[in-house]
């Protein structure tokens, strides 16, 4: 991860690591993200604002994200978006009901596209 990311791609990447590994040290994710410790640091302010992360000190601290944390991405892809446009056509009514509430709670487009 050499190549340097906008604060929010990063930022969600600091929490896709965390929720794998639950704990890493400042360094190391400075040195995995290409920024400073103090970046990292501010990162982590944000991210403790809206996850369960805390800072422990000492031998065997780092940054810790706690175990009963699950998240999910929030927003379909455009591909997975398309895909269950694509599958409408091939289902009933109740089909593309269940198809256009999944759509309508997970795409990051605020305007639900008609098929035809």
């Amino acid at each position: 991860m050499k190549d340097k990311l906008c604060v929010s791609d990063r930022r969600r990447q600091m929490l896709d690591l965390l929720r794998v590994n639950r704990q890493l040290l400042k360094r190391d994710l400075a040195d995995m993200f290409n920024v400073s410790v103090r970046t990292i640091s501010r990162d982590i302010l944000y991210l403790s604002s809206i996850a369960p992360i805390t800072i422990k000190g000492g031998k065997g601290g780092g940054v810790c994200l706690e175990s009963e944390f699950r998240q999910y991405s929030l927003y379909l892809s455009d591909e997975e978006e398309n895909f269950l446009y694509s599958l409408m056509d091939s289902v009933d009514d109740r089909g593309r009901n269940i198809i256009s509430g999944i759509i309508a709670k997970f795409t990051k487009n605020t305007v639900f596209r008609e098929q035809n």
